[in-house]
């Protein structure tokens, strides 16, 4: 069952399913599971960072590609949704419930932001379904009450959010997030 799929900076397909991930080079699959060392199954998103890594979002953690072997890289971080890198080379992910963890490039920590009821710069919720940076390099985040705005400067482990209203539904969930040509989202 496809989860998701995703074209590298070198032309190969990835494709995650519900059993692993299998690397498409335009002639032949290569399959990956457990035992060729991914975090989880069940891949939900897969992207490639600055340093050409691929990384995959699992049910049971994050996994990175270098380009040899994978690297099980965050088991804790479990029911991951969608992953993204920024234009600063920082790894986002978010999770079913579990908030927003994001990978400092630089500093090589990982940071996790979670709603608190009484903070109203904080999450709207904790399950993120879609991380997006748009063209002016603001990263957003779709959850299971409205669309959010990631609001700092480096290092990531000083954020605070903007939660937006949308006509409508209170509080919607949002699945995706896309920009037109225009830079409407």
């Amino acid at each position: 069952q496809v989860q998701c799929v995703f074209q590298d900076s070198r032309g190969f397909l990835w494709i995650g399913t519900k059993q692993g991930v299998s690397k498409f080079n335009g002639e032949s699959f290569e399959n990956f599971g457990r035992s060729d060392g991914l975090a989880g199954l069940h891949i939900s998103d897969i992207i490639e960072d600055n340093d050409g890594n691929i990384w995959f979002a699992s049910r049971h953690g994050l996994t990175k590609f270098d380009g040899v072997s994978m690297i099980p890289f965050q088991y804790d971080l479990v029911w991951n949704s969608s992953i993204t890198c920024d234009n600063q080379g920082n790894i986002w992910v978010g999770t079913n419930g579990y908030g927003l963890f994001v990978y400092d490039r630089k500093t090589q920590k990982i940071k996790n932001y979670r709603n608190d009821i009484n903070d109203s710069t904080t999450i709207s919720n904790n399950k993120i379904w879609k991380i997006f940076e748009d063209s002016g390099g603001r990263i957003w985040l779709g959850t299971d009450k409205g669309l959010i705005q990631a609001i700092g400067e480096q290092p990531v482990s000083e954020l605070r959010f903007s939660r937006f209203a949308l006509p409508g539904k209170a509080d919607p969930n949002i699945w995706s997030i896309n920009e037109d040509n225009y830079g409407n989202l």
